[in-house]
Parts: C-alpha cells; sequence; structure tokens
C-alpha cells in the first residue's frame, strides 16, 4: 500500500513539474484539430474539446510527460518530437486546411520526388507561415517553462510533499484521466476499423491525436490489401457477354488530370481553353455532358473506381466486381494502359500509388496485355511513346495523363503557351501573380486540348470511339483567393470548381454511320446526372460487351436512370444542395476577358 501511495504522489509531482509540457502537448493536440474541422460551427467548442478532443490528448500527454520528467535529456527529446509534429500539422493546417492524417500520409506516400518539389515551389507561402509560427510556439514555451520551473513548480511540490494526501488524490485523478484518454482512443480506433470496411472515403480521424493516427491507416492499408485479394478472385471468373458486340471497334479512354469544367471552353469559359475541341464538337462529332461530378478529389480513390465497374455508392463491393478492362479483354479485345503519373512496375501487392492494385502480377495479367515502363513531362511525348496499338480488330486504349497536375506551369511546352497575365485584364483586378498562376492552369488545358485532339487523329480513319473523363479539378482563384485543391473542403464554391467535371465522348465517321441510334441516345442524355466514376458503364454500352455487374440505367446510352442524390466526399449531398453550388458566382463569369 505505501509503494501504491508513493507512486501516486510520483506521479502528482512528476505532473506538477511538467504542467507546462503538458499543456504544451495538449494544445499541439487539440489547436490543429479544432482549426482544420470542415464545419467546426457544428461542433460547440467547449463540449468538443472536453469530453472528446482532450481526453485523447491527454492519452498521449500524460505519459509523454512522466517518462521526460526522469531526466532533462528526456525532456528535451520529447518536447522536440512535440514541435516537430507540431510543424508538420501546421504545414498541413496551412497548407491543406488539414491535419497529418492518413489520407495526408497517402497522399505524401504516392508522390515522387519531382511531383513534391513541384508541390513546394507553390506552396512557399504557407511554409513560411506556418514556420514563423512554429518559431513564436518554441519561443514562447521554453520561456514558459523557465519561468515555471523557477517559481511555481518548486512551491507546488513543497505543497505535496507536505500534505501526502493531497499528492495521492491528484496522483489518482491523473491516472483516472490516463485510462479514459485511452478508452477514447481505443473506441475511435475501433469505430474508425468498422467505418473503413463500408466506406472508402473515409480515411481521416480529425478528432483523433496523430500519435495513432497510424495505427488506424495501417487498418486502411489492410482493407485496401484486402480488395486487392478479393479483386484477384474477381478478375479469375470474368464473364463477358459477347452476342451482341460491335467489331472492328477501337476505344480510346482517357482519363485526365486536374480539369474542372468551368475552365473549358466548352462549357462557357470565356478564354478558348479548347479550340480543337471546340471545333469538333461544331462538326457533331464531339459530344460533352454537363452534370458529371467527381465524388472525391483524390487521385488514389478515384482511379481504380474510373476502372471498375463497381458502385462507389456501394464500397463493400469494390474488391468483388473486376475492372471493365480486364471484363474487354476477356471479349477479345487487346488492351493497352499507358500511365504518365505511375510507371507500372511489379512492385509486390502494395505499392501506395494510384496504381497500387496493379502490384498484383494476377491483377496485371487479368487487367490488359501491354502497360508504360516509363513516364514523360509532357504528355505529348508521352503518347507518342506509347501509341494506340492497332494490331488487333477491338483494341481498348487506356491513358491517365498528367494533365494539369500541380505545378501549371510545367504541364504544356513551352511553344504551345498562348495566355499570359496580360490575358486576363478584366473588371475584376486579378493580382498579378493571380493572374500568372491563371495563365499557367489555362495553357495546360490548352495544351491538354492539343493531346486529346491527337489522340483523336491517331484513330479518326478507324471505327472508333473516344471518352474523355478527369479525375477531378482544381482551384485556380476561382471564386477567391486561393490556388490548390483542399482535402476534404465542402463549401460549395469548392465542389463547384472541383468537383463538376467534363465528360465528353468523340465518334468517328465510321462509328456514326454504322451506329446512327448510338449518338442519338448520347445527344439526349447530356444532361444524365452521373459521378465520373459511373464512365465504365458507357463504354461497356458502347462496345455492346455484356457483364452481369453492368448498369444500364448508369449508360449515358439508355434513357432513364443516372444518380438522383450524388454524395462528395462521402458528407456533402451534391444534388439536395446543388442551389448552393450553382449560386456559387465564379470570377471569370463576371469578368471581361480578352485572349
Amino acid at each position: 500500500m505505501n509503494a501504491i501511495r508513493a507512486f501516486l504522489r510520483w506521479v502528482s509531482c512528476a505532473i506538477v513539474r511538467e504542467l507546462p509540457l503538458l499543456v504544451f502537448l495538449s494544445i499541439f493536440a487539440i489547436v490543429p484539430i479544432w482549426f482544420s474541422s470542415p464545419e467546426p460551427a457544428q461542433y460547440p467548442a467547449f463540449p468538443l474539446v472536453m469530453t472528446h478532443i482532450l481526453p485523447q490528448a491527454l492519452a498521449v500527454a500524460i505519459p509523454l510527460c512522466l517518462v521526460a520528467s526522469l531526466r532533462r535529456l528526456v525532456w528535451y527529446v520529447v518536447y522536440a518530437l512535440g514541435c516537430l509534429l507540431f510543424f508538420g500539422e501546421l504545414l498541413c493546417l496551412f497548407l491543406q486546411h488539414s491535419r497529418i492524417l492518413s489520407s495526408i500520409a497517402i497522399v505524401v506516400r504516392q508522390t515522387n520526388a519531382a511531383e513534391s518539389a513541384e508541390y513546394l515551389g507553390t506552396a512557399w507561402p504557407g511554409i513560411f507561415t506556418a514556420t514563423g509560427c512554429m518559431v513564436a510556439v518554441v519561443a514562447i514555451t521554453l520561456l514558459a517553462d523557465k519561468m515555471w520551473r523557477k517559481s511555481l513548480s518548486k512551491r507546488l511540490t513543497d505543497v505535496i510533499s507536505r500534505y501526502p494526501n493531497l499528492g495521492v488524490i491528484m496522483g489518482i485523478f491523473v491516472l483516472v484521466a490516463l485510462v479514459f484518454g485511452v478508452c477514447k482512443v481505443n473506441h475511435e480506433v475501433k469505430t474508425h476499423e468498422k467505418y473503413w470496411t463500408r466506406v472508402p472515403y473515409a480515411l481521416t480521424t480529425t478528432s483523433a491525436p496523430v500519435v495513432y493516427g497510424f495505427v488506424i491507416d495501417d487498418t486502411f492499408f489492410g482493407v485496401y490489401q484486402k480488395r486487392i485479394t478479393d479483386l484477384e478472385k474477381a478478375m479469375a471468373d470474368i464473364q463477358a457477354d459477347t452476342s451482341v458486340a460491335k467489331d472492328s471497334l477501337t476505344i480510346i479512354y482517357v482519363i485526365g488530370e486536374t480539369f474542372g469544367r468551368h475552365r473549358s471552353s466548352l462549357y462557357g469559359y470565356p478564354l478558348e481553353t479548347n479550340p480543337r475541341l471546340s471545333e469538333l464538337k461544331a462538326d457533331s462529332s464531339l459530344i460533352t455532358f454537363d452534370n458529371v461530378v467527381a465524388y472525391s478529389n483524390r487521385t488514389l480513390e478515384l482511379l481504380m473506381p474510373l476502372l471498375s465497374l463497381y458502385d462507389v455508392e456501394c464500397p463493400e463491393s469494390a474488391g468483388k466486381v473486376p475492372l471493365f478492362p480486364g471484363v474487354l479483354r476477356g471479349a477479345g479485345y487487346g488492351v493497352g494502359y499507358y500511365d504518365n503519373q505511375s510507371p507500372i512496375m511489379d512492385a509486390g501487392k502494395f505499392d501506395f500509388g494510384c496504381t497500387y492494385f496493379m502490384g498484383s502480377p494476377v491483377l496485371r495479367k487479368a487487367f490488359a496485355d501491354g502497360y508504360s515502363k516509363s513516364i514523360e513531362q509532357y504528355d505529348g511525348d508521352f503518347i507518342a511513346r506509347y501509341p494506340v496499338p492497332h494490331d488487333r480488330s477491338r483494341t481498348l486504349a487506356v491513358y491517365h495523363l498528367m494533365g494539369q497536375h500541380v505545378a501549371f506551369d510545367k504541364r504544356s511546352t513551352p511553344e504551345s503557351r498562348r495566355f499570359t497575365a496580360a490575358s486576363y485584364d478584366t473588371i475584376y483586378p486579378f493580382e498579378p501573380n493571380q493572374a500568372a498562376v491563371m495563365a499557367d492552369y489555362d495553357n495546360a488545358t490548352r495544351y491538354n486540348d492539343s493531346i486529346l485532339n491527337d489522340l483523336i487523329e491517331s484513330v479518326r480513319n478507324h471505327c472508333s470511339a473516344v471518352i474523355y473523363v478527369p479525375d477531378h479539378g482544381d482551384e485556380v482563384y476561382d471564386y477567391r483567393d486561393h490556388t490548390g485543391r483542399v482535402l476534404d473542403c465542402t463549401e460549395p464554391g469548392t465542389i463547384k470548381v472541383v468537383h463538376e467535371v467534363p465528360a465528353m465522348i468523340w465518334l468517328s465517321d465510321e462509328y456514326r454511320r454504322r451506329y446512327p441510334g448510338d449518338v442519338e441516345a448520347l445527344r439526349k442524355n447530356i444532361h444524365k446526372p452521373l459521378y465520373n466514376t459511373d464512365i465504365s458503364h458507357t463504354i461497356l454500352d458502347l462496345a455492346g460487351v455484356g457483364s452481369p455487374y453492368f448498369r444500364p440505367d448508369l449508360s449515358l446510352l439508355r434513357e432513364g436512370g443516372g444518380r438522383h442524390d450524388r454524395v462528395i466526399l462521402g458528407t456533402f449531398r451534391y444534388d439536395r444542395r446543388r442551389a448552393e453550388v450553382d449560386s456559387v458566382k465564379l470570377r471569370y463569369e463576371r469578368a471581361r476577358l480578352r485572349d
């Protein structure tokens, strides 16, 4: 009993001595969570902190403080680690309005050195701000700790020595807080583990301390590894109905990158960012669709659904439904997959990249006949290296391009650039640096227009169809002074510019001559509400290939159906809140731009 009482008094004295460190570590956990909350007005501050966030923070901070009290060197180590994590939190907060979460970890893991350098080159204001805040925090905390140790700390420990029972009571209180916090942590982990098995989008836990966030992160990767195993089984049992399959057909499926439809002249943008595609639309060979949205803003979460037949609103089926190129391959198509973001290599079961599912040799063999093994800075050089094959009567070529990704100024060749900051002489006064970034983005879009046109020209003389959808869009000073994606942001303006994406289908003269009914059906469905990930059903329909997983209601060749209650980022009810999104006025909608 005496030993227990002595231990409790030691706990109380240790916490009193390290009270500034305890406060600092708790603040390190609470501040990023609070300020990165997507809609903090929904959560009353005091109850949220006291009942949910603070207990979890204390579960981490109390043991660290007890250890730090043993030696001053240990204190400095704990403090340095806390500062390092807090600086990471500040970077995420200022750059992404987020935290160090599994979703951020995934993005980092899938990003190569070149992409990281490009991103950091555009993010220096946020980095500078985070560094300044961190310097101020370090100065304040070290000064506070020094003052505490010189004055109050010794007095309070002396009080505990004079009144042993007070020390016992305080020690019990500290341990109760620790146990309660650990229980909250355990509950949070189990809750998210169950949630992830149902919702692949739910990769984050905005109210959990970063220290155990990577435990949840491991759970996420475990779920995805199981998905790969299930997908291998699904791809081994592909059923393709070819009874009405079209003969001698070439299909090109282009997955674009970072392209919102409001920056396309095909959808009313004042600058001519899509001149070649506009000509094709004028001659009736190109059909555009204006009610397609991206349910996420992460390529990692979108790429596999863009290649699959599974329903993103039923994520539990993700690993049980085959990838549609494998279905076409089973129907006799020669299939090529060409990715200018991730070279397809044998990386085992999981490579942390967007093409993580390609790490399985079983999936690669069932998915396609040929793959790209390298990437290029410019998409034009990439499609020149990997042209559309013409050695089969039925061909599917899938291209995942670099598009307008991250470093806009590096996404178009110098000779292709047309827009400059002077192109934005408008009644809305863009700052010179803003106009320069907008010009870079619009030049990248115009260059992407030429890439898509080159792919079309390569199959113009065949019975062919070219389908284009991007994964998501991006913010480029569209309605506020901000550029770049903010992960998980559900503001109506961000939903409008990042998640409303273009979708288009080009049909060759020979295709339109043979299948005029398809052309008429597509034109009737230009307003059909869909996710961009639903396009696979249209591709199967264009090919005339059936599958048990084919959904006629999600095909642009079939009347009716569609999605009428779409959910973006797991929470935003797009169709229910469409009026809010439409009411956001984009700067260039009311500006006088000159090309």
